[in-house]
């Protein structure tokens, strides 16, 4: 297993071309939506060929959406929020 912290948005990713499955865990939905698409791309780009991601994140309308969505004050885009610690969620479609 190879770990190492970093941001997908401003960095690089550290390992290129290692494992056979990688897994990004609660991760998509702390980056602003419109950067999700640049992240996917330089996930699958350092991926190696026939490698899988797996990945896991919130859903659209569970407890944790609509209890922000109450609170009036937490929305920062469409299904974007701010928790109240400060860390930005993304509620994903399927």
């Amino acid at each position: 297993m190879h770990v190492k912290v970093c941001d997908l948005v401003k960095d690089e990713i550290p390992y290129q071309k290692v494992g056979d499955l990688n897994s990004m865990i609660f991760v998509l939905s702390a980056i602003a939506p419109e950067k999700h698409l640049e992240v996917m791309v330089k996930c699958a780009e350092s991926m190696k060929e026939g490698s899988f991601l797996f990945f896991r994140d919130y859903g659209r309308y569970d407890f944790g959406q609509l209890n922000l969505a109450s609170k009036g004050n937490r929305k920062l885009k469409d299904n974007f929020y701010r928790k109240n610690d400060g860390v930005c969620v993304y509620y994903f479609e399927e």
